[in-house]
């Protein structure tokens, strides 16, 4: 695409390169094989050493966790996911108790909630969802959809509003500043998909089932391309048989292949694939299983 420096900086949410530990090992923006392009995007930053996102950067990273902390917590509203109505009460307030005592006794949900004391988050809370004047779960009634919209385009108003440029002094200051008060709230807004969703055993199965499916795919299609028998390396797809058989003396080249192959497909035909693979589901021969 020819990017400019200043749109490829804007993109540079972790503006490092992958470390082999750390914290930057598990969140960064460039490989070192990108390095050059790095150094090109960078190029404009007051110091080489400077690892600060751009104001621009900066202005999107905000503009993420304001989506994510809003349009998920009314998404999974309606989803009957996320109790806003039992959260927002102010006549019983165990929802939110019980909400605040789980995230900070489960050591993988208390990292989503920041250094600062639990009371200082808590009250920033409050300040912020008690705005939400819908008492009962969601029906998709007129008057239920008029509210969640009003709660949600008060909620970005306030969020945009809370940002501001700032000229820094010195590397350790950010190139804009939030409102600490707003930021709080998006953290917490944003911890209630961890809790109520991402967390939740249901969602936890379906992608443990998942990571088996893939990784069971990954060693059947990785075995066939080093196959003698025919038989085995039919079930490869004409489209990769060529590429994945030339390359069954080269491992990593074959890891390649198989992960293209896996990776142009959809994730109802890997099921349907892998049903038919491992014998759960015999199918017809007339599917087609290889779509993307």
């Amino acid at each position: 695409m020819n990017l400019t420096r200043a749109t490829l900086n804007a993109l540079l949410k972790y503006p490092w390169t992958r470390q082999s530990g750390g914290s930057q090992s598990d969140k960064y923006g460039v490989y070192q094989s990108e390095i050059a392009d790095f150094r090109f995007a960078r190029e404009l930053q007051p110091a080489s050493d400077d690892e600060r996102k751009c104001p621009e950067a900066e202005i999107m990273d905000w503009a993420d966790d304001v989506t994510y902390a809003v349009h998920d917590a009314e998404d999974f509203y309606r989803a009957r996911l996320i109790p806003l109505d039992r959260l927002a009460s102010l006549d019983d307030g165990s929802e939110r108790k019980r909400f605040f005592d789980q995230m900070y006794q489960r050591p993988e949900l208390t990292k989503r909630m920041g250094s600062e004391p639990r009371v200082q988050l808590e009250d920033a809370f409050l300040k912020v969802i008690t705005t939400f004047s819908i008492s009962e779960p969601y029906t998709g009634t007129r008057e239920h959809r008029s509210r969640l919209r009003d709660f949600s385009s008060n909620l970005i108003s306030q969020f945009v509003d809370a940002i501001e440029l700032h000229v820094p002094s010195n590397q350790s200051e950010a190139f804009v500043k939030i409102r600490p008060l707003q930021r709080l709230q998006v953290r917490a807004l944003k911890a209630l998909t961890w809790f109520y969703v991402i967390y939740n055993p249901a969602l936890a199965t379906q992608q443990y089932g998942q990571r088996k499916i893939i990784r069971e795919l990954f060693e059947i299609f990785g075995n066939a391309a080093v196959a003698t028998k025919d038989a085995e390396r039919n079930i490869i797809p004409f489209a990769f048989r060529d590429e994945m058989l030339s390359a069954k003396d080269k491992p990593d080249l074959v890891t390649r292949v198989v992960t293209d192959l896996l990776a142009g497909m959809t994730e109802q035909g890997m099921v349907k694939l892998y049903l038919r693979l491992t014998g759960i589901d015999m199918g017809s021969v007339l599917d087609y299983l290889y779509n993307s």
